[in-house]
């Protein structure tokens, strides 16, 4: 349907279209935080090799903030991200030649004889037609053949659109001012409508010089009517069938997909948090840090058994406490009996050193005498002298 692209009138007024649009955010509270507050118990999970720390006043290991569980939020995100990449594709036209008008001729309708240079105007109207293939019809009416049946001029000329064109691809310039102007205060009022194929071409920057031209040339007043709108027409002539950005449009479009790509980030970067946090082990509100002796990584006693920055084995001593969360934080840490202080937990004393078999000394035997036997003979294989 027609819309009205601008208008105005000789006691200043004038309007143009527009649009406005709002929107509305919200957040929730979060039981994580950085720092204590009454109630919360302290935890630490390690990323990366380092401790990090945080506060709840719920086990965070039963935390439901997973992708699975973000899925209806990241659907919303992307189809509002969808809007925002439309919104700013929309602020870019390359207009092209309009083929859908039924009729294809200018159309001058000077009933009341206020246009005195129809030749060239209608030359002007021709070669924007031909180019633009929007079709201008320059109407010139009385206020009072509209005043009293109409609100404003702005609805007379919708109707005279709809009972003049039969497609979208039409402007009409409705001129109007009373049949006996007063010479002090001419009451002169003018309207642009225009069929929605028409848009592309007859864009913001294009209408904001039109309407600027045509308002001004009409409060001087210093030529006839046709002279007016052929002035308004020769200054759009430069701007029509370019490439247009519509700033106000882009503008919008970048904010909001920065927001709602800012939302995802976040929301992603927060299940990827809770994640780590599932993994949090507690702790005594006033546990110490320990550095690994190997590489200097930073842990909390009780909760590893290597360093989560080299691997390297922890060794625990017992007079370290155990990271576990305590009603009393400056209770002292409780020795274990039989050791002392500085003594690693898993050490065992050397025993002394044991043979298992016991050694006799070496004794040399005598040498043993040979044998004679008794009837002097010699042994056998030797001789006697």
């Amino acid at each position: 349907m027609p819309h009205s692209g601008g208008g105005g009138s000789h006691s200043g007024g004038g309007h143009s279209g527009g649009g406005h649009s709002g929107s509305h955010s919200g957040g929730a509270s979060n039981p994580v935080r950085s720092t204590y507050y009454p109630g919360a118990s302290r935890y630490v999970y390690y990323h990366r090799g380092t401790p990090h720390y945080f506060y709840s006043n719920r086990d965070p290991r039963t935390n439901q903030n997973s992708v699975a569980a973000k899925i209806p939020t990241f659907i919303v995100m992307i189809i509002f991200l969808c809007i925002g990449l439309f919104a700013g594709a929309s602020g870019f036209t390359a207009p092209k030649k309009l083929t859908t008008a039924v009729e294809k001729a200018p159309v001058i309708m000077d009933n009341d004889g206020l246009i005195d240079n129809s030749a060239a105007l209608n030359t002007a109207l021709k070669a924007f037609a031909d180019k633009t293939g929007v079709v201008p019809i320059v109407a010139t009416v009385h206020n009072e053949d509209w005043q009293g049946r109409y609100n404003t001029l702005e609805s007379y000329a919708y109707d005279l659109y709809l009972n003049s064109c039969s497609d979208e691809s039409h402007v009409l310039i409705v001129y109007s001012e009373p049949k006996t102007p007063d010479p002090q205060f001419n009451d002169w009022h003018w309207e642009l409508m225009q069929g929605d194929d028409t848009d592309s071409i007859l864009n913001e920057k294009v209408l904001k010089t039109f309407n600027s031209t045509l308002q001004a040339a009409l409060t001087r007043r210093d030529k006839g009517v046709g002279d007016d709108v052929l002035e308004a027409f020769t200054a759009i002539e430069p701007l029509t069938m370019k490439p247009y950005v519509d700033t106000g449009i882009l503008a919008f479009a970048v904010i909001w997909v920065a927001v709602i790509a800012f939302m995802f980030v976040a929301t992603l970067k927060g299940v990827k948090t809770s994640k780590l946090q599932a993994t949090a082990q507690p702790i005594a509100l006033d546990a110490q840090e320990k550095t690994c002796e190997y590489c200097g990584g930073k842990y909390i006693p009780g909760t590893l058994t290597n360093c989560p920055n080299c691997g390297a084995a922890i060794v625990y001593y017992a007079n370290e406490q155990a990271a576990q969360p305590s009603v009393n934080a400056a209770q002292p840490p409780v020795q274990p009996a039989g050791f002392e202080m500085g003594t690693p937990l898993n050490y065992t004393a050397p025993q002394p050193y044991q043979q298992p078999y016991p050694q006799q000394p070496y004794q040399q035997q005598p040498p043993v005498p040979p044998q004679v036997p008794p009837n002097g003979s010699p042994p056998p294989g030797g001789s006697t002298v």
